[in-house]
């Protein structure tokens, strides 16, 4: 019998969960007891697809719900049995070596995004048929994926954390008419057990300690020509090489204080932030510090994603509250950015939940469907 390649990997995956244990410095610990594991052999297994099937995959919110969709769902289903069980795991750790800085590869990103979708193009099906509980289960594996690719706490990996909730808060509104109460009270523990999304503040700190400690390290290495590959030519310092350390290493220093600035401004109430970070973009940019200009991310847009990720999360769960509790329930959630409850705009076929915090110039907005009353 011929193996291929993604069979081979999974093999290797599952020998590694199936031992017993190790012993090391900190004592017995069970290797498969790890998220990230299960994942990975999700990742391996994934269909190579044909050129319409990926151009299907593409078009997966749109996509209409017939035979060729369920096809190409199903080629997942072996993926899609691995993302449940990495879903039920507390614990992930993905394992990478953060000291390569940025020069770190995060290859299951892309796959992580690629199940998701496969997840949602399959709870649509769900849905179709009018299994709302199924549906919630790809869902909500999605969601825990999401978190567990961003505990690394990286501004990537929390950005795809945030998207990858809005791919299954956004299928959640749009199946809403299907979800019984107990599936919403058991959507409504996971999202308890889940918390809010990751904060990019976290991120700005993960960002800072792993480049910043690259950056020192490779220094000492006097490994200049990689240095100046990542942030540009480092002048003022002529051919001296003692100098030319001395002159980066005070850049670095620089960058690090000015990345506790940034940290700082970060957390400031939206319309006091908004002010503060203009200022410190604008001072960034005339600094000398050619370091500085070139990593420090400007993260007015971030601070605008990380609040619509709260905002649709609050949405989602207001939506479950009324349809559990009724309105005493939908009262009890207030929108983050004004402390009042969502404004709700009804129709026959559904409602419409909108706070007045703008992404992209718009109004944040979330509809759900709901059976049309005759």
């Amino acid at each position: 019998m011929r193996v291929g390649r993604s069979e081979l990997v999974c093999v290797c995956v599952l020998g590694l969960m199936v031992c017993g244990g190790v012993r090391g410095d900190e004592g017995e610990r069970k290797l498969g007891v790890n998220a990230a594991l299960q994942y990975w052999a999700g990742f391996a297994l994934m269909p190579k697809l044909e050129k319409g099937e990926l151009e299907m995959m593409d078009n997966w919110k749109a996509l209409e719900v017939d035979g060729k969709a369920r096809r190409v769902v199903g080629k997942y289903s072996r993926s899609l049995k691995y993302l449940h069980r990495g879903a039920e795991i507390e614990v992930c750790d993905w394992g990478f070596d953060f000291k390569l800085g940025p020069l770190l590869e995060m290859p299951h990103l892309g796959k992580a995004r690629q199940l998701a979708r496969a997840a949602a193009l399959r709870a649509r099906i769900h849905f179709k048929d009018g299994q709302g509980g199924e549906a919630m289960k790809d869902l909500s594996a999605v969601m825990k994926l999401g978190r567990d690719i961003g505990k690394d706490h990286l501004l990537i990996t929390v950005l795809i954390h945030y998207a990858l909730d809005a791919i299954a808060i956004e299928q959640i509104a749009e199946g809403f008419d299907r979800l019984d109460g107990k599936s919403a009270r058991g959507l409504l523990a996971k999202m308890k057990k889940l918390g809010r999304p990751l904060q990019m503040s976290k991120a700005i700190r993960g960002e800072q300690v792993h480049f910043i400690g690259w950056l020192k390290r490779t220094a000492d290495e006097n490994d200049f020509k990689k240095l100046q590959k990542i942030v540009g030519p480092i002048g003022g310092a002529g051919d001296d090489e003692a100098a030319a350390k001395k002159a980066f290493m005070k850049m670095v220093e620089g960058t690090d204080k000015m990345y506790d600035e940034l940290r700082r401004i970060y957390q400031l109430p939206y319309a006091k932030f908004k002010k503060a970070h203009e200022a410190y973009v604008d001072r960034i940019e005339k600094s000398k510090n050619v370091i500085a200009r070139t990593v420090l991310p400007a993260v007015s847009m971030m601070r605008v994603v990380e609040t619509k990720a709260r905002i649709y999360q609050l949405m989602l769960v207001a939506a479950l509250r009324l349809k559990v509790e009724g309105k005493e329930g939908f009262g009890k959630v207030k929108d983050p950015t004004t402390g009042k409850t969502f404004e709700m705009k009804s129709d026959r076929d559904g409602f419409t939940l909108r706070s007045p915090f703008k992404y992209r110039k718009k109004a944040v907005e979330l509809r759900f469907k709901r059976k049309s009353v005759s």
